[in-house]
């Protein structure tokens, strides 16, 4: 009878007994610290950062958790090792792999955490919609048009938050942008938004910004809607308009036909 060296993938510490198959968040290993391809392995190490074995095979290396995941103790989603304190916590020997909870990702193969999304993103897997309640988000993804996010990487993002009427998405220097919106900002003075999506706008000819419809929202941000010039005013659309304007001396307001409007509103 004859010895042999153990597989690679295998070990045994004393000659005693079989090969073994590495424990679960282990490697094959001939100095205990780093995996090993090397016939003869005399010991265990843990599995490297990012990496996990579930204990049910002979391995030379731990498998890579995968984009859209990180290494874990459960594989519960969302259970990342590093959460779980104790004897782990430094992200080494996970047994499992586990998809990255909803509102967060990972764009690397070999995450220990997942990542939080930034100002004006949320969790995606498409890079264009948001996640929502979903699992496994592998990048992220600009808010979409109407929407906003000012978390800065503190929480999970599943979905971005309305942005009201009478606002508009904006960067943090407060200029208006289409998507990716990481703030909201009143609608400056004479402008209004019904809904909150795209810019907000300048009043129609003959309309003025206001938040109840029939009032001019004179001298101040925020407006709803249009209400209608009062009488004996006008406005010709081409600008913002809070307040309707009284018409020089020798005018009257109008609609464009010459012809004064008299009790009509809206000029």
């Amino acid at each position: 009878v004859a010895e042999a060296a153990c597989p690679a993938g295998t070990w045994n510490a004393d000659g005693t007994g079989d090969c073994a198959n590495p424990a679960a968040g282990k490697c094959a290993s001939a100095n205990g610290s780093t995996c090993s391809a090397v016939v003869g392995a005399v010991t265990e190490a843990s599995c490297p950062l990012g990496t996990y074995h579930d204990g049910n095979s002979s391995t030379t290396t731990c498998s890579d958790a995968g984009v859209g995941y990180c290494s874990s103790l459960t594989g519960l989603a969302g259970a990342c090792i590093t959460t779980g304190g104790g004897a782990n916590s430094d992200g080494k020997g996970a047994t499992h792999r586990a998809q990255c909870g909803a509102g967060t990702y990972s764009d690397t193969a070999t995450a220990v955490v997942c990542s939080n999304p930034g100002l004006g993103s949320c969790a995606s897997t498409d890079g264009t919609a948001c996640l929502l309640s979903g699992t496994g988000g592998t990048q992220v993804a600009p808010c979409p048009n109407g929407k906003y996010s000012s978390n800065n990487s503190v929480t999970a993002v599943q979905d971005c938050i309305d942005i009201p009427a009478g606002n508009e998405g904006t960067n943090n220097a407060g200029i208006y942008v289409v998507t990716g919106a990481e703030n909201k900002g009143l609608c400056a003075i004479g402008k209004y938004n019904t809904d909150g999506n795209l810019a907000c706008a300048n009043p129609a000819a003959g309309k003025c910004s206001s938040t109840d419809g029939n009032n001019c929202l004179t001298g101040a941000t925020g407006g709803t809607r249009e209400a209608a010039c009062p009488t004996g005013t006008y406005h010709d659309g081409a600008t913002a308009s809070d307040s309707c304007t009284n018409p020089a001396a020798g005018k009257c307001a109008s609609t464009g036909s010459n012809t004064c409007l008299g009790a009509g509103t809206g000029g």
